[in-house]
């Protein structure tokens, strides 16, 4: 039987560097642009991994061939967490 494999972390190219990226920061990332939108806050886990597919669908968080992720979202830096 299959199991999902369990993330609670991303090794994210960034700027010429792998970083540790946590779900933790992701998560805060997707809360700060829903209230800077005018929007609730999430909606608990479920709807948390649901954004998290869709960045993964659409391309904007992917896997590298060299096993690291990369993502159209800087999420290491303050200005894109407000």
């Amino acid at each position: 039987m299959a199991s999902a494999m369990q993330l609670d972390a991303f090794r994210v190219l960034h700027v010429g560097q792998v970083r540790v990226l946590t779900t933790e920061r992701i998560r805060a990332r997707f809360e700060a642009k829903l209230t800077a939108d005018g929007e609730p806050p999430l909606d608990g886990d479920a709807e948390f991994r649901r954004l998290l597919v869709d960045d993964v669908r659409s391309g904007s968080l992917r896997l590298r061939r060299d096993g690291h992720w990369e993502s159209d979202v800087d999420y290491f830096t303050e200005e894109s967490a407000s």
